[in-house]
Formats: structure tokens, sequence, C-alpha cells
């Protein structure tokens, strides 16, 4: 088992703003992905890939603000199916898609369905590191960039960058591992089948010094 942290920066519209065709074709811009050894939380790969949209191929100021990619970047981005397939390289049977939400697992289901390419990860466990995090802690939904700040992480890079984002996720999967004594690993394969109610029982191992 290894965990694949992903996330996704997509078209998107100035908050406020509402464009339903838009939204049913929002697309996948950058990919950032890292291969994670859960044992140690240790990243074995990255990957960063721009990613040329489709079917909203001009990018609104409001994204490129949002997240420092420009036109001239998609431009020369490379072709969904492409990107997905680069994606495949690193996958194996066993791995977990791990993303701060829900958001970026239905991004790439809706991304698929879109240019009629199977989902490579429609079948994985999904873990919402965001959720785990909530449950974890006792805490209200946050962002990546406060989440850090509360452990004490220096946030790596610029915010709403793929392969940052995802970088900082595994930071803060790291530093819950080595303050709480967490094993992310076992955490994670017990919470993909049961939520919550899984740490009742890591509670009790680390109090009881077990594992």
């Amino acid at each position: 088992m290894r965990l694949v942290v992903i996330d996704f920066e997509a078209t998107c519209l100035k908050n406020g703003d509402y464009d339903a065709e838009f939204i049913k074709k929002q697309e996948i811009i950058e990919v950032g992905m890292c291969i994670v050894e859960p044992e140690e939380v240790n990243t074995i790969h990255q990957v960063s890939l721009i990613v040329k949209p489709k079917f909203n191929p001009l990018l609104t100021d409001f994204c490129v603000e949002l997240t420092g990619i420009t036109q001239d970047h998609v431009d020369k981005g490379l072709p969904f199916a492409e990107a997905l397939a680069i994606m495949e390289i690193f996958f194996k049977p066993g791995d977990i898609f791990c993303a701060w939400g829900n958001f970026d697992a239905s991004l790439l289901k809706k991304n698929c369905e879109l240019h009629d390419i199977k989902n490579p990860c429609e079948d994985w466990p999904h873990i919402n590191v965001k959720q785990f995090a909530v449950d974890w802690f006792g805490i209200e939904p946050c962002g990546i960039k406060a989440i850090c700040d509360m452990l004490g992480i220096p946030f790596q890079g610029q915010l709403h960058r793929g392969l940052n984002d995802a970088s900082n996720i595994v930071n803060v999967l790291k530093q819950i591992q080595i303050d709480d004594c967490l094993p992310i690993g076992e955490a994670f394969d017990e919470y993909s089948k049961i939520g919550k109610d899984c740490f009742v029982n890591l509670r009790k191992k680390l109090e009881a010094g077990i594992g």
C-alpha cells in the first residue's frame, strides 16, 4: 500500500460568478502528485504537469491571479489524456488516493468523462485528508495553509500550485505521525474502511504503547 497524494488546479471563475456550462466542463490545468511510502511518510516520486484545457481554453484573470498559472503555460501544456497516461506510470495496485477534500477525486472523474477515458483511480480507496484531520484533531474544516500554521509547519512554495499543495499535505501527515505517533499507513487503511471510528482503537493502542 502506498499513498498517492494528489492536488489538481482547475479552470475557475471569480467567487460569485456562476456559469453552469463552465462548471460542468471545469478542467484540470495542473497536476501535483506525491507517491508516498506510508511507514515513514517518505515521498518517493513527485510529478508536476501542466495540462492544456480543451473546453475552456482561455483562463480567467481570476484563475491566473489565484494560481500563478498563465495562459502561456497552459497553451504549452499536455493534453489531458497524455497527462493522465504519465500519472498512470506511477500507479500500483493497492494505492490509496489522498487529497485535501473530495474535489480532486470528483474533478478527475469529471475530466475522464469529458474526454471519454477510463478513470484509473475509479475503484481506489479515497482518503479525504481534510476530513481525516478534522476527525483526528476535533477541529473545524480548514485549508492546507491553516493546518500547517496550526501544526507549526512552514508552508512550502505558493498556495494553489499542484505540487506545492500536495507536498504540504504530505508534510502535514508526516508531522501528525511525528507529533502524535499516529501510524499514518495503518490509520489510512482503517479510516478508508470505517471512517473516524477507527480512531477509538488507534488511540487506545497509542495510549497502551502498542504498535
